[in-house]
Formats: C-alpha cells, structure tokens, sequence
C-alpha cells in the first residue's frame, strides 16, 4: 500500500517511466498544455488509478505538471522591533505592508500603539498614538496602510457605547517622518458591542471598515467610507 502522501510522486515517477525509451519533455505531445488539460479532462479519472493502468495521454499530462512547478528563495532582511517593547504589548498582533513601509499594531501597549518601520533595515520611522486614547481601547488591533495614509482599528473604543468601537486615520506629508491623525471613523448606527474596527482596509480614497459583532447574534457588518479631500 503507497502512503497517501507519497502518492503524486509515485505517479509522476510511473509517468516518466512509462515514456518511450529516451523520452523526456520532448517526448511530450506537441500542443499547448491547455489544449492537452482539456484533451484530458475526460479521462481525468487516470490519475487517480494505480500507475499501471494510467492511459498514456494522462502520463503526458503529469510530466507536463511537473515540469511547470517552479521555487522561489527568500532572505531575511531584518527582525523589527518596537523600539520601547514591553511586556504584553503584543507587537505584531497586526500588520500591513505597502513598498517598504510597515505599519504593525501593539494594541497592549497602554491604549495601544501602532509603529511605522522600514522593512529593509528595521528601522522605526513613527509611533502612532489616538488624540483621546483611553486604557483597554485595543488601538492597534486591526491596521492598513496605502502610500501615505495609515489606518488603524480601536475595536474597544467607547464613542458609542461601550466596546463599541472606532477607526483612526494618519496621514504623512513630508514622506513618513511624520504622521497627523487626520479622521476618526465611526459607525452611523454604532452601538454597544459592535467592535467596528476589528478589522480595516485601504484601497486610495476608500476605507472598509469590519465590526464583527453588530447585528442580533454578532452577525457583523462591514462600512464603507470615502475621502473626496484626498483624506485632508
């Protein structure tokens, strides 16, 4: 019995053996590979029986498989850090990344706190703090970012009701060494519980808000909000 896990290298292996004598890739069917996949879907069954009993078009198509995998390399190019950690900040609870800036959530850190770092060299670029941070806010829970805007979720925030949450906005002009909060975000029927902003998005102007819990039950809605000021 073949264990499941070594089973698609045992076809592929059956598949080369089973080409003519000093076959290889070129021995293979000369058309396009999505013309052969469709060529094949009839008798995709194939490659579910045992190497045997694999027709000789679906051993074309396993060779054709493997030779479109492909691997890439990665480096690491820094460990980022908050530059006053502590104890139960839970830096890196969120993240986002947009070219080589990086925006990660502390949402422990006191209120809560968001950091801008440099992703080549780890370098800490700002700390964003709410205008009326409170204790137990969670800012920092949720975080997005696009070119210059920075987006942040307080789910715990209490402009309406308790824990019923909120969504701040930064903003820099002079290319990251500074950030303004520009906007605070909150739901038009925000009540207590809804968590809005337990999750945040960025696309340009539009911002997508996440509350998780609004609704009979925590069914959860998600709003949608647009600057017509470039976020001024």
């Amino acid at each position: 019995m073949v264990p499941a896990g070594a089973r698609a290298r045992v076809l592929v292996l059956s598949a080369l053996a089973a080409l003519p004598a000093g076959a290889g890739p070129a021995g293979l069917p000369k058309q396009p590979l999505p013309k052969l996949l469709a060529a094949t879907n009839a008798a995709a069954h194939d490659s579910l029986a045992p190497p045997g009993a694999m027709g000789a078009t679906s051993r074309a198509l396993v060779v054709a498989r493997e030779r479109r995998l492909t691997t890439a390399d990665y480096a690491q190019l820094a460990k980022l850090v908050a530059g006053d950690a502590a104890s139960g900040d839970y830096f890196g609870f969120s993240l986002a990344i947009d070219g080589d800036t990086v925006v990660i959530g502390a949402y422990g850190a006191g209120p809560g706190v968001a950091y801008i770092l440099r992703a080549s060299d780890g370098v800490q670029l700002a700390k964003l703090m709410a205008s009326d941070a409170a204790a137990d806010d969670y800012f920092g829970w949720s975080v997005a970012i696009n070119g210059d805007t920075v987006v942040v979720g307080a789910r715990q925030d209490d402009d309406g009701g308790s824990s019923s949450g909120s969504v701040y906005v930064f903003r820099t002009s002079d290319g990251g060494a500074t950030y303004v909060e520009v906007a605070k975000l909150t739901a038009s029927d925000a009540a207590v519980g809804d968590r809005f902003g337990f999750s945040v998005a960025i696309d340009g102007s539009t911002v997508v808000v996440g509350a998780n819990q609004w609704g009979n039950g925590g069914s959860g809605a998600a709003y949608v909000f647009r600057t017509s000021d470039g976020g001024a």
